[in-house]
């Protein structure tokens, strides 16, 4: 899907603009560190590991990798520090 697309069916589809809207909060949420976020992260990790498994045992993923990024706290950590000479909101 192109960004136009996207931003066609965000305008337009009521479904698609909530999901996306509660993906927004989730990762708003994250961003400012409140726990009951940041600990569904590693629930959210195995549940998807799971979710690959069974969808290779039935063979529904011939060739299909996932590759991503190990996550680091404390690099996040550093991530969510306001930036030199910049004031937080």
């Amino acid at each position: 899907m192109s960004f136009a697309e996207f931003c066609q069916r965000y305008a337009t589809d009521q479904q698609f603009l909530f999901f996306y809207d509660q993906v927004h909060m989730y990762i708003h949420h994250l961003g400012d560190g409140k726990p009951p976020y940041l600990g569904s992260v590693e629930k959210a990790l195995k549940s998807l590991d799971s979710l690959m498994a069974f969808l290779q045992q039935q063979k529904l993923l011939p060739g299909f990798k996932v590759t991503r990024p190990e996550i680091s706290g404390e690099e996040m950590a550093r991530s969510v520090e306001p930036a030199v000479g910049v004031q937080p909101a």
